[in-house]
């Protein structure tokens, strides 16, 4: 279902699973478009050469990802913030989910807040939880609140 305004959106709801592309060639493109020339981003041996696991997908990049998957939900909102503490990474060429839950909602001041979690896919592991308000996360803690357009 696509938002289009705040009182399309229910408390408990969850958004669309969004399987954002983490393949080398967008990460390349990415990296490119930033000026960032850290192989770190782009050469898994590079990046094991410093002590981690393979090319890492920026964080600004990971935070786009969930940018995205909320205006795939709700097209008109207006992100108002995005608080983001990363525990683990997210590497180039792993497919990972993101999922999304509806965790408060304002109807006064038309905030909708949401906790987002991405899931590393091969290992299984949480590598963001999105969790505000309960002081604790598995691998990183996002705090997203939206504006959803009041009118269609």
């Amino acid at each position: 279902m696509t938002i289009n305004r705040i009182t399309d959106v229910e408390f408990g709801d969850t958004l669309p699973v969004f399987d954002p592309d983490t393949s080398l060639d967008n990460v390349a493109r990415f990296v490119k478009a930033a000026h960032w020339a850290a192989p770190r981003f782009t050469d898994h041996e590079a990046a094991r050469a410093e002590g981690l696991p393979g090319a890492l997908v920026p964080g600004i990049m990971s935070q786009g990802f969930l940018a995205a998957m909320i205006h795939r939900w709700a097209p008109k909102a207006e992100i108002q913030y995005v608080d983001t503490v990363f525990r683990a990474p997210v590497i180039v060429d792993q497919p990972c989910h993101i999922n999304g839950v509806v965790t408060d909602i304002d109807e006064a001041t038309g905030e909708v807040e949401i906790d987002l979690t991405v899931t590393n896919v091969p290992c299984g592991l949480v590598c963001w939880l999105a969790q505000w308000g309960s002081g604790w996360a598995f691998f990183s803690a996002l705090r997203a609140a939206i504006w959803a357009a009041r009118s269609t």
